[in-house]
């Protein structure tokens, strides 16, 4: 499985990327081993979604996608994440995304672990 997802980060700013492991990446993330949000931590899992394939290629599709979005539509989608295909529609419609909400989860569980590391 693939998963794309939205991470919002203290400037207000969001971080979208892809995953095959989300606990790793999340954690990755959160050690400040990914160059972005090594600068700008995470505070929040702003929307997950998983793909019904395995595949890269329809994760890096939808991850260009939201990421040619505006601050604005992305805020939107993220506060409404069944909705993903009202914003991308043209680039995902072949393949079946659903969120993910057991994502939300594993990254607050990282975060709480990494704020008690601190």
């Amino acid at each position: 499985m693939v998963w794309v997802y939205i991470l919002v980060c203290t400037n207000g700013s969001f971080y979208t990327g892809y995953t095959n492991n989300p606990k790793q990446r999340f954690s990755k993330h959160l050690a400040g081993k990914v160059k972005y949000t090594a600068s700008f931590k995470p505070v929040k899992l702003g929307a997950c979604w998983q793909c019904s394939v395995s595949e890269k290629g329809p994760a890096l599709a939808l991850e260009r996608a939201i990421k040619s979005l505006d601050h604005c539509t992305k805020q939107k989608l993220i506060q409404t994440p069944d909705s993903l295909s009202d914003f991308v529609a043209d680039r995902i419609n072949q393949y079946s995304w659903r969120v993910d909400v057991k994502a939300e989860n594993i990254f607050n569980s990282l975060l709480t672990q990494n704020q008690q590391q601190s």
